[in-house]
């Protein structure tokens, strides 16, 4: 997709469970005092699991609840001699997984691969179509491996993650030379704060 390669994120599900892979449970509720270990426990991972259990018309005990990370970044390829000759981009998808015994890289999927220097605008607007298209109920149906039948998938992305320049741009905002925008997450002007 314009000069970007592209692999669907209903295929990198498909190979996962394919793979005979299964999510981690997650629990229906949140408990402040205990320490986290794992993405599974977070506060953010139970409210996104009970929102599907409870608004989702479609959500049964058999269906499974998967989180995925988002990751993008460029980087320049080891034959490249001088900085940003070559340069390249890369958006991955990292699949939460029961096994959290070992960081296995088969889950992690190469979503797209493209020039640094290209717009890479299409493929996050592609993300979100395939996204909200995931988001309904009634097309999420994949065979595990594991459980050896079909199950209704119900996929949300738990993080986007990025180094800050990542962020700027998927997020439109300048590259730091800005008044307003100086400081990721902040929409102010940062220069007129003073330490009183």
């Amino acid at each position: 997709i314009s000069n970007h390669s592209y692999a669907t994120i209903r295929s990198c599900i498909h190979d996962y469970l394919m793979a005979g892979k299964l999510p981690p449970k997650i629990n229906f509720k949140f408990n402040k005092n205990n320490n986290i270990f794992k993405i599974e426990e977070s506060e953010m991972a139970i409210t996104i699991a009970n929102s599907i259990r409870f608004c989702s018309k479609t959500h049964n005990e058999d269906d499974l609840i998967l989180l995925g990370i988002l990751w993008s970044d460029d980087f320049d390829p080891n034959s490249s001699l001088k900085a940003n000759r070559g340069s390249a981009w890369i958006k991955t998808l990292t699949l939460v997984t029961d096994n959290d015994n070992k960081n296995d890289l088969t889950n992690t999927y190469v979503l797209s691969i493209g020039h640094k220097n290209d717009n890479h605008d299409v493929i996050e607007r592609e993300i979100v179509h395939e996204l909200n298209e995931l988001s309904r109920d009634n097309t999420n149906s994949f065979f595990s491996t594991a459980l050896k039948k079909n199950v209704g998938v119900h996929f949300r992305v738990i993080v986007s993650l990025g180094d800050q320049p990542e962020r700027r741009h998927i997020n439109y905002l300048m590259n730091g030379n800005s008044l307003y925008g100086t400081r990721y997450g902040y929409a102010s002007k940062i220069q007129d704060f003073i330490s009183v």
